[in-house]
């Protein structure tokens, strides 16, 4: 199956990516690795080094550490962080 075009459309709806025309994102959506994880997997570990985009397509993300508490991602959302 060509996911290609589902993909490109998804980048097209978010910020930074929607300036991109269509060759660029379809070059995105080419590079783009796919990961399925299961409620309470960690995706990432802070303070580990990562040179990678995360972007959360479905359901939804949280993030904590012991100095800050993160919001809570939705499909399409970023996280940011506020320190206590």
């Amino acid at each position: 199956m060509n996911e290609l075009p589902e993909i490109s459309r998804f980048l097209a709806e978010l910020p930074g990516f929607d300036e991109l025309d269509q060759e660029e994102l379809t070059a995105a959506a080419r590079a783009i690795q796919i990961g399925y994880y299961k409620a309470g997997s960690q995706v990432l570990k802070i303070g580990a080094p990562n040179e990678q985009l995360h972007i959360v397509a479905a359901a939804r993300s949280n993030c904590a550490t012991p100095r800050a508490t993160w919001s809570r991602a939705r499909p399409r959302e970023t996280f940011s962080a506020s320190r206590h």
